[in-house]
């Protein structure tokens, strides 16, 4: 299939507009694809300030809520939650506990999750690794309970027993 802009070269990236219900398709090749309305490889061109906003406005069924309620400001550094949500950043340490609520559930949108888990050093860190396996394997077992699963949950239990020895040992 060859390009539809240019004619000349293999289509090799397929476009789906769809406005008002409208659905648009073209086939282009990658040197028209580039330069077609601001295309991206990502397929978006959206700034983290308009991902936060867009986030921070919407409920958990996708209905706009808008800023309606009192202005949560920070008590440390003054900053307000509208402030946040233009800059996509916090003021201080005090923020966080001050738009908790509000900020959770964008990070789990965001991150998948709204603890964070970073890296931990070879050398000094595997009972810390253990912890943090045998956490999770816990996180396993009760979803796996709550599902009726008791043969998987059965195996996750003594992997839970067998870390906790190891951590023991140790």
């Amino acid at each position: 299939m060859d390009c539809e802009k240019c004619k000349e070269r293999p289509a090799s990236v397929h476009l789906t507009k769809i406005i008002n219900n409208e659905k648009t398709s073209i086939n282009l090749c990658e040197k028209c694809a580039g330069t077609y309305h601001n295309f991206s490889p990502l397929g978006v061109n959206l700034s983290i300030h308009k991902l936060l906003t867009s986030f921070l406005n919407q409920t958990e069924g996708g209905q706009v809520l808008g800023f309606r309620r009192p202005e949560k400001e920070c008590p440390q550094c003054g900053l307000t939650l509208s402030q946040f949500s233009h800059f996509g950043k916090l003021g201080c340490s005090e923020c966080y506990p001050t738009f908790n609520e509000d900020i959770r559930p964008l990070l789990r949108k965001i991150h998948g999750s709204n603890c964070h888990q970073g890296k931990v050093p070879e050398r000094t860190g595997q009972p810390f690794r253990v912890k943090r396996d045998i956490g999770k394997l816990k996180s396993d077992l009760q979803s796996l309970i709550l599902r009726e699963e008791f043969e998987k949950a059965a195996i996750v239990r003594d992997e839970i027993k067998e870390l906790e020895k190891k951590l023991n040992l140790s």
